[in-house]
């Protein structure tokens, strides 16, 4: 596998970002990073930047598959993926246009375009002076040349990046990139099904294009392809890898099957930000047949009938620690304007499934942080169904449409893929899911459900000296030591057998939103969210002294607690 994913544990750091083509709005994210273990390069590196929307081998027409609208059901090759999951492009020449496409990761920032234009100097980021778009090759292309030829004239090739040091690794990298052309999203080097200029996957910001040349050509047989994009802060993203297989064996287009046969369905799940994959999710189709992904996130459904087929996804469960208080906070920033969110991001903020975005949401997303509510009102039964949604992002197919999730009026319709018939096997038949409550698209896979505990390590979470009242009644301050937070999640013990909870008191921060539950004796769990001052107390926590009780020193104690900054 080329990541592993691990929740870190650790109490999440604030990190300043701006979100991309919105000027003078400074938005700030909290970022839980997994570490990316990468099979072609040593460095371990956060997965923050930018993700891979797209990459692959597309013809030089710039099309993916059949273009033209008048033959749009025409059957393709049907791409296919290795036993590693990565996505396998068999050419039979190895010149062709090699498409890299980028979308926002957990930073938020759009990838950084240094050095995808020639001749250009590229400013170092970080230790190294690498360019934002970074593609390792696990054997070299063309002659294989060692030396950067970034010029207009490139006579040479790219080496593999397999046993090199830092520096010839950064000059590969280089050579990697300055061969490709950046462009828009609206300026797209490839076309849709109508033969417009289009980008292939709907989330992309900035698209890569490299029209490979005689003179750096593939060679023969399999030349495996990592990319990695990095953001104009220099935060990298998650790797990508692709395969791209040149040999004389490339596949035709395969003739429409008789209706008489069974087919199969094959496809991956993953994270619509962060690009995990994403287990347990159940992928049905409508005669009953159905089927789970496993641990890469793939399914496979079998011996489908030929005739009309329609398969939809669905996930209860597993959102560990992707919804959080600041979850609450992106939904309040966003409905005062502070905050501009894409269409996903939306779609996973509508907790109560109304197809709009106000404080309620808010509200449901932070009672469900404290446990009053099991799940969200949109994933209740007579709304979705699922505590998850999925977005289609198939590759083509015969016969095929997609129908895209909305909450719009209420009326909750789920993401699925139609086939009017099923005429073929149909591979690369992908999802990506948002786990609804996720605003911020920071789900982790295998992330539990425990609070990422400040409590012993940074401080960031402590109570003040206790407060007794002439009425007899003990309050005690909560204070967060950490610059503008905009999400606290804090779970406190006391001895029920002195003590009785009452109704904690709103802070120095009228702004904020404040959920607590107090059902559970002798625990206590608060959440608060947005505009949060962290320079006084954020709550006051309210206990009465039961009757024939006597407390000298009240035991209060916080169990667990998590700061979240943007």
């Amino acid at each position: 596998m080329l990541l592993d994913r691990k929740d870190s544990g650790r109490p999440v750091v604030g990190l300043a970002v701006s979100p991309w083509r919105r000027q003078g709005v400074v938005a700030r994210l909290a970022v839980r990073a997994a570490l990316a273990i990468v099979s072609l390069a040593s460095p371990v590196a956060s997965q923050t930047g930018p993700i891979v929307t797209y990459a692959g081998a597309i013809p030089q027409d710039g099309c993916p598959g059949c273009c033209r609208f008048d033959c749009r059901l025409t059957p393709t090759p049907t791409p296919h993926v290795d036993q590693l999951g990565r996505q396998v492009f068999q050419r039979a020449a190895g010149r062709f246009l090699f498409v890299v496409e980028g979308g926002h990761g957990l930073s938020l920032r759009p990838p950084s375009v240094s050095g995808t234009r020639r001749g250009e100097s590229i400013e170092p980021l970080g230790a190294f002076a690498r360019p934002g778009l970074q593609v390792r090759f696990d054997r070299g292309i063309g002659n294989r040349s060692s030396f950067v030829e970034c010029g207009t004239n490139q006579v040479g090739g790219v080496p593999a990046a397999v046993g090199l040091n830092e520096t010839q690794l950064t000059n590969a990298l280089i050579d990697a990139a300055c061969r490709f052309e950046w462009v828009p999203a609206a300026s797209a080097c490839t076309r849709n099904r109508f033969g417009d200029f289009s980008t292939i996957d709907s989330d992309t910001i900035t698209q890569f294009c490299f029209q490979v040349p005689e003179s750096a050509e593939f060679a023969d047989g399999d030349t495996v392809a990592q990319i990695q994009l990095r953001d104009t802060q220099g935060n990298l993203g998650p790797a990508h890898e692709i395969v791209i297989r040149v040999g004389t064996a490339a596949p035709t287009p395969t003739p429409t099957p008789t209706l008489s046969g069974s087919f199969s369905v094959a496809g991956s799940i993953t994270h619509y930000r962060s690009g995990a994959p994403v287990v347990g999710v159940t992928v049905e189709e409508a005669s009953g047949r159905s089927a789970s992904s496993g641990v890469g996130g793939t399914y496979a459904l079998h011996q489908l009938p030929a005739a009309p087929v329609a398969i939809e996804p669905r996930k209860n469960g597993s959102l560990g620690a992707g919804v959080s208080p600041l979850d609450a906070a992106f939904v309040l920033q966003s409905v005062a304007q502070m905050r501009s969110l894409d269409s996903r991001q939306r779609l996973a903020c509508d907790a109560t499934g109304n197809g709009t975005l106000t404080s309620l949401d808010a509200t449901r997303i932070l009672q469900l942080t404290v446990g009053l509510i099991d799940r969200l009102p949109v994933a209740e039964d007579l709304r979705c169904g699922s505590e998850w949604t999925f977005v289609p992002v198939p590759a083509a197919a015969a016969h095929q449409t997609v129908v895209q999730p909305s909450t719009e009026g209420g009326l909750c319709r789920a993401g699925a893929i139609h086939y009017d018939p099923l005429s073929t096997n149909a591979s690369g038949q992908s999802f990506h899911a948002i786990p609804f409550g996720d605003c911020t698209g920071n789900w982790q896979s295998g992330s539990g459900a425990t609070l990422s505990s400040s409590v012993g390590s940074s401080g960031a979470v402590r109570l003040g000296r206790a407060r007794r009242q002439r009425s007899g009644r003990i309050e005690m301050p909560v204070y967060v030591d950490a610059d503008a937070p905009s999400g606290v999640l804090l779970e406190v013990s006391y001895d029920q057998g002195t003590l009785a909870a009452r109704r904690t008191r709103r802070g120095a921060s009228p702004n904020a939103l404040m959920v607590e539950n107090r059902s559970k004796p002798g625990r206590l769990r608060l959440a608060v969210a947005g505009d949060i001052d962290g320079r006084a107390a954020i709550a006051i926590l309210r206990f009465r002294v039961r009757p024939g009780q006597r407390v000298n020193e009240p035991a209060i104690r916080i169990v667990d607690a998590a700061v979240e900054s943007e």
